[in-house]
């Protein structure tokens, strides 16, 4: 595993206090980083074996699935992320993956 979503307000609510281990993650394979990048690069929606489905809210909201589990950005949270992809800030993940 190279690359993982967490859920940044889990643990800032405090109904979450004392259950970081509970903490929902999503797991991206390192030899599937790079192309989820570029997916999210291209506002597409991914899905199936090893990478999570993208959806994008009529609300402006984005959320990454791979059941159970779905992680819900904010559209800043989501606008931060795809600012840091496009500065290629996430790309040492995918060097580390060859």
């Amino acid at each position: 595993m190279v690359g993982h979503g967490h859920d940044s307000k889990f643990l800032t609510n405090p109904a979450n206090q004392g259950l970081e281990l509970q903490q929902p993650i999503i797991e991206i394979p390192a030899s599937h980083w790079s192309h989820f990048l570029q997916l999210v690069l291209d506002g597409a929606t991914a899905g199936g074996k090893d990478l999570p489905e993208i959806e994008y809210r009529s609300d402006g909201r984005v959320s990454l699935r791979v059941d159970p589990v779905v992680l819900i950005y904010t559209p800043a949270e989501w606008g931060a992320f795809c600012d840091g992809v496009r500065k290629g800030e996430f790309d040492r993940f995918a060097a580390t993956a060859a």
